[in-house]
């Protein structure tokens, strides 16, 4: 009998094997929703949440947790050729939609290119693409059109930091915080001028 669409329930606890039992639900910190009603969300404090394994095995937990991590480790040190030409990809797909001015483009880019270039050893093109994703945030909110010369430094910057090949040069982190400054001046310009 398949059980694919049936509710699971969790198995009771028996907390009675555990430190501390949790606090009645009249004791516990509620999330209230906007409207000041309970949406069933508890903030539980460090000290009175129940402690879920015994000391005991928390060693053999930790040197398992541990091992895996340094598995986890070694096969995406595997995959960062792999992963270094899916940030390839990207770039090609983020100069292309600054060509066709498609900003929605620009930003989908930038994001993608942020999230795999620091796990593909490329970390200044990651941080310039947030660096990006930011500003286009920033003008998003603000609705205005953003400046084409932070658009086109950014766009360059990641297009070389992805396409470098000593990552280990300070110049990439060099240019990660010039832009972040032109950055910030463009948006307090933005700030200052009547709308």
């Amino acid at each position: 009998m398949s059980t694919f669409g049936r509710r699971r329930t969790a198995p009771r606890r028996d907390w009675s094997t555990l430190s501390a039992a949790p606090k009645p639900p009249g004791e516990r910190i509620v999330v209230p929703k906007a409207e000041g009603e309970n949406n069933g969300a508890e903030i539980i404090q460090a000290g009175d949440y129940p402690q879920m394994m015994k000391p005991a095995d928390a060693g053999s937990f930790t040197a398992t947790l541990k091992s895996a991590g340094e598995k986890a480790d070694a096969v995406i040190a595997g995959q960062q050729d792999n992963l270094r030409d899916a940030v390839s990809e990207h770039v090609l797909k983020l100069e292309m939609a600054h060509a066709d001015g498609d900003i929605t483009g620009l930003y989908d880019q930038a994001h993608e290119i942020r999230g795999l270039a620091d796990t593909a050893g490329l970390r200044a093109a990651g941080r310039i693409a947030n660096g990006l994703c930011q500003y286009l945030d920033a003008v998003n909110r603000a609705g205005v059109t953003p400046d084409a010369t932070a658009l086109t430094l950014h766009v360059e910057a990641i297009a070389r930091a992805a396409r470098a090949d000593d990552e280990a040069t300070a110049l990439g982190n060099v240019v990660a915080e010039e832009l972040a400054a032109l950055v910030s001046r463009k948006l307090a310009e933005m700030n200052a001028s009547p709308r």
